[in-house]
Formats: structure tokens, sequence, C-alpha cells
């Protein structure tokens, strides 16, 4: 086909969130589906002076997600204790109960503490939550998305109509898909299976939601997008599962930070711990 991975690459590199870390799914599709092959997890993690290895938890992992554990009632709320300041997130543990479960039971377990914001990319994300700093890195499980594609109105638009897809895949995926849904084609080609009832908030400024390598494949990466932040195209490939609610300057503030080529700050920017309120 006459389109180059690599120069793909290189323009949108900044466009998707993946767990771990650039990943190439979205720019190989094309290629993928016209074999009759599954889209592949093809990540990778950042090499050289740009891993942040700033660990405090030694790297452990878990042989399985945790168990369910909100109590029923109570409303979750989350301090990300920065370096640059305190971020307060109200957690969405109606709406998404297993990424608030599993987020509560990380940050209580201490898992985050000194780990750092490995990815900072301008008018975009603030990343954090990975044991290896450098975008690779997990808790030794991964778990299903909590994503509504109703509620989102992934169901109600079209490929055609979707013009940032014209950003990720060749005019050939586009014209043989463009009278089927946005979920239908996340559904056939991404691999992705939807909850509904569960996640049910968009993508927009402020808002955090999990880093992932593709569908299910949930762990301990999270972003935060930034105030300018209003891409649809996260829309449908990422749970969203709470907000900023207090702390928007400290976001600008790890937002502006001075980042080296592969966004990795050139400071590093450490979660300090996150506290876990329940009222």
């Amino acid at each position: 086909m006459a389109f180059d991975i690599k120069d793909q690459l290189k323009e949108h590199k900044k466009i998707l969130l993946p767990g771990g870390g650039i990943i190439l799914i979205v720019l190989i599709l094309g290629f993928l589906y016209s074999n009759g092959m599954q889209p592949l997890d093809v990540g990778t993690g950042l090499t050289g002076d740009g891993v942040n290895t700033i660990l405090d938890n030694k790297g452990k992992t878990y042989t399985s997600a945790p168990q369910m554990d909100l109590k029923q009632g109570r409303d979750y709320q989350a301090i990300i204790k920065t370096t640059s300041g305190n971020i307060t997130i109200d957690l969405f543990e109606k709406d998404t109960p297993v990424t608030v479960n599993n987020f509560v039971f990380l940050a209580k377990d201490k898992y985050f503490d000194n780990l750092n914001f490995h990815r900072v990319v301008k008018n975009f994300v603030i990343q954090g939550g990975d044991p290896k700093g450098d975008g690779t890195g997990g808790p030794g499980y991964k778990f299903a998305d909590e994503i509504d594609p109703s509620a989102i109105g992934l169901a109600d638009i079209k490929v055609s109509d979707a013009t940032f897809l014209r950003s990720f895949y060749p005019s050939s995926v586009i014209s043989a898909n463009a009278n089927i849904s946005l979920q239908q084609f996340y559904e056939q080609f991404l691999g992705y299976t939807y909850t509904p009832g569960f996640g049910t908030t968009k993508f927009g400024p402020y808002v955090l939601a999990m880093a992932n390598s593709g569908p299910a494949t949930n762990g301990s990466q999270f972003f935060i997008t930034t105030k300018t932040f209003t891409g649809d195209f996260l829309n449908g490939k990422h749970t969203v599962f709470g907000k900023v609610i207090e702390g928007f300057n400290v976001v600008d503030s790890i937002e502006a930070v001075n980042v080296k080529n592969n966004d990795v700050p050139t400071a590093p920017v450490l979660i300090k711990s996150i506290q876990i309120i329940e009222k």
C-alpha cells in the first residue's frame, strides 16, 4: 500500500495515548485489515536518556486485578500530590466502578508513590502511573474498558463524518467503511468491546482517563487532559473515570515544563503520593 508507517508515526505520534509507549496500531490498520489480520499491539517504550527510572514501589506486580472493594453509597475523590502541587480528582465510582476500584486499590497500596509523569505533551496531556518510568510498565495484569458507545455518541457518527480519522487511516480505509458508525468501526477493526451503561463521559479538558495499548489493556497508567484539549479522537478508545475539581493550575504548570524530543520532562515531575478520600 502507498502509505509509509514511519512517516505517519512522525506526524501523529502525539495523537494517541498508549500505555505501552507510542502505538502504531492506528497507522497500520489499513494494511492489517486488508490482509485479513487483527490489529497488533506494537507499542514501544522510550530509549536512551528518555528513560526516567525514579521508582519507589520497586516495580511491584500483582497476579490479578483487585477484587471490588468500593463501598456502596460513598463518593470517592483522589488527591494526587505532586512535586508541583496537589491535583484533586472527583472519581466516577458509579459510572466506571471497575476502573475506579483499580485506581483506588493501587493508590492505597502506595503503588504510585514517587513515580514520575513520564509523558507531557502541551495542549494535550500529562501522563503517569508507570513503574518503569518509560511508558512500558504496568501492574502485571490488564482489565477491560468501561465505555458506553451510545452515551458518547459513537453509534451516531459515521466514519465518513469523522474527519479526524483522515489523519490516521488511508483514504481507501475511510472509503471502504464510510457508511458504518464509529462504534462498528472500532469494534470490527480495533477489537473494542463496549459496556452499555458504564463509562458515559466524553473527553474534554481536565479529565482523568486510562492510558492503554489497545482494547482491554488497562493497568496502572493514566493521563489528565490539559485545559485546551477537546479531541474527539480519543472517545471510545480510553476510559474516562474522573475529572479535576481542584488544582487546575498544577495541571497547567506540569503541562508547561520543558520536555525532551520524546515528551519526557527534562526535570522529573513526581507523584509523591495519591490520597483517596471517601465521603
